[in-house]
C-alpha cells in the first residue's frame, strides 16, 4: 500500500523520495548487471571474451573536456631571436613589447 504523499512533511517526503531514488539505483545496476551477464555468454557461446570484442573500455568514456584548439600560427618574430614567435593573439611577450618601447615598428617583426 502506498503512503498517501498528501498528508507527509516535508522531511518525511524527501526521506521517501531519496528511499526511492536509491531503489531506482538499485534496479538500473541489478539490470546492467543482467545484461553484461548475458553479453558475456553470447560472447563465450561464439568463443570470445566480453573484452576480446569490446575491449577494456572504463566506465565513463565521455571525455571530461574539451579537445584542444590548435595553437595559432605565428605571425610575429623576435628579431634577435628568430625562435621567439608570437602569434598576435592574446599578451604580448616581453621581447615584443621591449621592441616597440625601442621604436621598432611591427611590420618589421611581422614573418
Amino acid at each position: 500500500m502506498l503512503p498517501n504523499i498528501s498528508k507527509l512533511t516535508e522531511k518525511e517526503l524527501l526521506r521517501l523520495r531519496n528511499s526511492v531514488d536509491k531503489a531506482l539505483t538499485r534496479i538500473e545496476r541489478g539490470k546492467k548487471a543482467e545484461a553484461k551477464k548475458a553479453a558475456e555468454a553470447a560472447a563465450r557461446k561464439l568463443g570470445f571474451s566480453l573484452t576480446e570484442l569490446i575491449g577494456d573500455t572504463p566506465k565513463n568514456t565521455a571525455p571530461k573536456t574539451r579537445p584542444k584548439k590548435p595553437a595559432a600560427k605565428p605571425k610575429y618574430c623576435n628579431p634577435a631571436d628568430a625562435t621567439q614567435t608570437w602569434s598576435g593573439k592574446g599578451r604580448p611577450p616581453v621581447w615584443y613589447k621591449d621592441a616597440i618601447v625601442a621604436g621598432t615598428d611591427p611590420k618589421t617583426m611581422e614573418i
